[in-house]
């Protein structure tokens, strides 16, 4: 197994123990749960790409990717949450507190894999201008 593969198989892996818990909590605190976990990974996915991917196109941006990556992570918390308190027809299906819980929780575990799973697109590289900045 490839470091690259830790990104999905974590977010399986997440989703899947969020479904469990979900389940065995029922009602709108488990449809809480699996949205939160559900959109996290989903959002760790697609930003551990884009990092990967400036990664290879532009190294010297790759900090900022990681800056913006990580804005869109809080504008989905931020909006996930806000729409689950806030907007009835969501409030009445889903816990917004365990939707926050399970979407942080999915983050901060997915972020670590994710970097991992950069590092060896970063290490290919070689170092452009004998490492000067």
């Amino acid at each position: 197994m490839t470091r690259t593969a830790l990104t999905p198989i974590a977010a399986v892996a997440l989703v899947a123990i969020a479904a469990g818990v979900a389940s065995n909590m029922g009602g709108r605190e488990g449809y809480g749960v699996l949205l939160g976990a559900l959109l996290g990974a989903g959002i760790c996915g697609v930003s551990a790409l884009f990092v990967q991917y400036i990664l290879r196109a532009a190294p010297r941006r790759v900090f900022a990717a990681v800056g913006v990556s990580f804005l869109v992570k809080l504008l989905a918390l931020l909006a996930g949450g806000l729409a689950f308190r806030y907007v009835d027809v969501l409030a009445e299906r889903a816990d917004w507190m365990t939707f926050l819980v399970a979407f942080g929780v999915t983050v901060v575990v997915m972020l670590p894999l994710s970097a991992m799973a950069a590092l060896p697109s970063a290490a290919a590289r070689p170092i452009e201008n004998g490492g000067a900045a």
